[in-house]
């Protein structure tokens, strides 16, 4: 009987054995050793670059020391088949570590309820409409290519999930399509940016129907356009920090040289690392508060500054930029005949900007001006250049059709709208409008089944869901 009893306890302790391996230890094993599209943080990540960096580091000290370290490059293999060209004599890596030691001891933010806000800049992060945008949830997903950037693309990230924690924090994703900031590196920006001298260009370029943030690009310029020679790191990082503040949601620049966004990188920016400011601070603890009654009270009188703002730059300045400016604050204020006039003065100073002729589209459409409205949207899609900046100019056509209830007409470019830009929810829902116009119900089905998990559904409108249910069923 002792015997019995003493199998049945060896073979209960086997079976629990056995689960264990199945379903803790196995497991683990294949999470570890498994290099699919597993998303890892960015502290996580620049840990591992950094411990990478020092083992590089200790292994080029043994060398001989008559070694000539000015072209000295490493490259490492990523586990996706990337590599990233590291050039270690660059002076970006130790005042790297040195930022790093900075930020181990940095708190995470906590806003009380009677939080009053100190000096900041929040009325420069308002769109010309006069609101502010933000990431709604945490964390951000992000997408960074493996290049020799890389690390100091990296650590921009770094140091804002540092400096803001609590408020902002990232995760990398290997998908760029899964990503909601996705870093794109570029040697010309075509016609993206109005800044003739810009290194970086940082803008949110999809909202939901809170003005929530869905998905932002931030593109880096990696060489010189007058000497044609590598963008340094240090300029790298100071540019991603700057642009990925646009990217978060400050659509505006500051007027005070010692803050992040300052509305250009200063010539000490150059040579030195950006940090911070308490404006900065201040500016981001009020903008990812997410309370609405602060941010309200901080942006009281902001589409009136942000339009005076707008003409003293146009005065200053005399350039196309500062009149589309102008120009977009009074449509945003409603005034559509004084946006019509700063838009032809922009037009004068800049005849090949495809924003200026989108705007006057928007405005002659407003004054249900169709015909004017058709032709400025026809020659901004001749000026176009991203799938973004195209579909948007199809889109507006294709409204421009529906409102005229010439349904077949609006159609083919809707669907091309849809077709270059899937991942935003309004192409996709006048889409189905017009399917629904011509009673098309099968390309309405075949588009739902297609895209609708790319939205996120509180994008859409009571009535819209209506549309999707018919679309759907």
């Amino acid at each position: 009987m002792e015997e019995d009893k003493a199998k049945k306890i060896l073979y209960i302790l086997i079976g629990v054995l056995v689960v264990v391996i199945l379903f803790v230890v196995v497991p683990s094993i294949w999470r570890n050793n498994s290099g699919g599209s597993v998303n890892i943080t960015t502290d996580e990540m620049f840990k591992l670059q950094d411990e990478n960096n020092e083992n590089k580091s200790d292994n080029s000290d043994n060398k001989n020391n008559s070694e000539d370290v000015s072209n000295l490059s490493e490259v490492e293999e990523q586990s996706d088949g990337q590599s990233i060209n590291r050039d270690y004599s660059d002076p970006f890596y130790p005042k790297i570590k040195e930022k790093i030691a900075e930020q181990k001891y940095i708190s995470e933010i906590y806003i009380p309820r009677d939080y009053y806000p100190g000096d900041n800049y929040i009325k420069n992060a308002a769109g010309n409409d006069g609101k502010v945008h933000a990431f709604k949830n945490n964390p951000i997903l992000i997408y960074i290519p493996k290049n020799e950037y890389y690390d100091a693309i990296t650590q921009a990230f770094v140091s804002y999930n540092n400096q803001f924690k609590g408020l902002i924090s990232f995760n990398t994703v290997k998908d760029p399509n899964k990503a909601q900031i996705r870093i794109v590196l570029t040697d010309n920006f075509g016609n993206q940016s109005d800044i003739p001298d810009a290194i970086g260009l940082g803008r949110p370029l999809r909202f939901d129907k809170d003005g929530n943030i869905l998905y932002s690009e931030v593109m880096i310029l990696t060489k010189n356009k007058y000497s044609n020679e590598k963008m340094p790191l240090v300029v790298v990082y100071n540019t991603m920090l700057h642009e990925l503040g646009h990217a978060l949601g400050i659509l505006g620049h500051s007027q005070d040289s010692e803050d992040v966004m300052y509305k250009e990188i200063t010539t000490k920016h150059h040579y030195d690392l950006m940090s911070f400011s308490d404006r900065d601070i201040e500016t981001f603890k009020i903008l990812y508060s997410h309370r609405n009654s602060l941010i309200s009270n901080a942006l009281q009188g902001a589409k009136q500054e942000k339009l005076d703002e707008n003409l003293k730059y146009a005065e200053a300045s005399g350039d196309a930029d500062s009149y589309l400016n102008v120009a977009v604050s009074y449509y945003e204020m409603g005034d559509y005949t004084k946006a019509l006039d700063a838009y032809k003065k922009a037009l004068e100073l800049n005849p090949d900007n495809y924003r200026i002729y989108i705007g006057l589209s928007y405005c002659y459409e407003r004054a249900k001006q169709y015909s004017y409205a058709e032709t400025y949207a026809k020659h901004a899609l001749k000026r176009a250049q991203s799938n973004e900046q195209k579909a948007e100019c199809d889109q507006q056509l294709g409204i421009i059709y529906m409102q005229q209830e010439k349904y077949m007409d609006a159609y083919p470019y809707l669907s091309e709208a849809l077709s270059l830009d899937s991942q935003n929810p309004a192409h996709f829902i006048n889409y189905i409008i017009v399917c629904g116009a011509l009673n098309k119900h099968d390309l309405a089905k075949n588009a739902y089944d297609r895209y609708i998990s790319n939205y996120n559904m509180s994008y859409f409108s009571d009535a819209q869901k209506e549309i999707l249910n018919w679309a759907k069923n």
